[in-house]
């Protein structure tokens, strides 16, 4: 899914007077979901090589290294050393890109694609914060939460779809 599929999706949502008024912050709502779907509930998973006995420098976008098929030494808070003298692949868990205002519409979300359906409710709840109705708000925070609390099932096939009626809003 892509920027401007979710600006899409976040329109439906609540209205074009609220999106107007809204567009402008939206992408770092975006940022944050999809930050706080990639810690959580739908990790991206990279890896990168090191070579044995060798300082090696840790991604930037690194927030918890999985390990390898070989010990290896933390030296300070951005470099290891692996034991040995082979090349290993050493797996982690990645922060996303950020998403800024200037980000390419066309830029497609990294984590999952059933995560990717949070991302749209994330925003739309954090858009109708402000209005003096929280129904909304709670709506979509709601839904947001219910599409995230059933990736971990999806494959299982026990996800639970909650059915969000707009003139109950």
């Amino acid at each position: 899914m892509t920027i401007n599929q979710v600006n899409d999706l976040v329109r439906g949502l609540i209205g074009e007077d609220d999106y107007h008024h809204m567009k402008g912050v939206l992408a770092g709502y975006y940022d944050i979901a999809q930050k706080q779907i990639a810690t959580t509930v739908s990790p991206i998973v990279k890896s990168f090589k090191v070579l044995g006995g060798v300082v090696t420098q840790i991604p930037d976008d690194t927030y918890r290294i999985l390990g390898a098929n070989v010990s290896f030494k933390r030296i300070d808070e951005k470099h290891i050393i692996a034991e040995g003298d082979k090349e290993v692949t050493v797996r982690y868990y990645a922060y996303p890109s950020e998403i800024t205002e200037m980000t390419d519409p066309e830029t497609e979300f990294e984590v999952c694609e059933h995560a990717q359906n949070a991302i749209p409710y994330f925003a739309a709840a954090y858009a109708v914060l402000s209005d003096s109705d929280m129904r909304r708000y709670y709506a979509f925070l709601d839904m947001y939460n219910t599409i995230l609390s059933n990736i971990v099932q999806f494959d299982e096939g026990q996800a639970v779809m909650t059915v969000v009626r707009m003139e109950d809003m």
